[in-house]
């Protein structure tokens, strides 16, 4: 069972809104001449690894299943560039070769190593899983703009409460968004830290 409250938040995001902000991305990389991020999706794999061996050597050890390691790795692969993806269960169990449940598992490891935090689409793509990188230089636009998310929040959920600095990319990125948008109403349901924890 995953987790989907943190510090009494859950996160929530339309389709349109996440498929939007990938789509924008794709195309800020590719005019930019960058589709080739291999190198970094690797070292990122990486990364996820050595800081899980020094923040905790039991969650590591979950890490020797190959099928939940390709579970992860597909998970990370697709996520750290941008700062999020989504997919759903089934996909992850078919691009895996495992069962859902597999799947299920390598959520959690992803989602207890505190590198990653998890939300879920809440229309037609409702149950879709929404992954984001909070070691990524685009995760506060990522929080702002897809969730919502207000900047006190979202630091306290990142990894050890390190935001990464800006970098030109995330600059032009904010631009490109107009993240602060009064139009549109918060996704973010808050609740009490009184109210049970709940899964799905």
């Amino acid at each position: 069972m995953t987790r989907i409250y943190v510090d009494g938040i859950r996160l929530l995001a339309p389709h349109t809104r996440i498929t939007k902000y990938i789509n924008q991305v794709k195309k800020y990389l590719d005019s930019n001449g960058s589709n080739d991020y291999t190198k970094l999706k690797n070292e990122r794999i990486e990364m996820f690894r050595n800081l899980l061996i020094d923040d905790n050597e039991e969650l590591y050890g979950k890490l020797r299943g190959e099928k939940i390691r390709k579970v992860i790795n597909h998970i990370i692969y697709t996520t750290c560039v941008g700062g999020v993806s989504t997919i759903s269960r089934k996909t992850l169990a078919k691009k895996a070769g495992c069962s859902e449940s597999t799947v299920g598992r390598a959520v959690e490891i992803l989602i207890e190593s505190k590198q990653f935090q998890l939300g879920y689409e809440n229309e037609y793509g409702k149950g879709r899983y929404i992954f984001v990188d909070t070691l990524c230089v685009n995760y506060p636009i990522v929080m702002d703009y897809v969730f919502r998310l207000h900047e006190s929040d979202y630091t306290k959920l990142a990894y050890k409460e390190i935001i990464q600095k800006e970098t030109q990319q995330t600059r032009e990125l904010i631009e490109g968004f107009s993240v602060k948008s009064e139009a549109e109403s918060p996704e973010l349901v808050r609740y009490s830290s009184s109210n049970n924890e709940k899964a799905l």
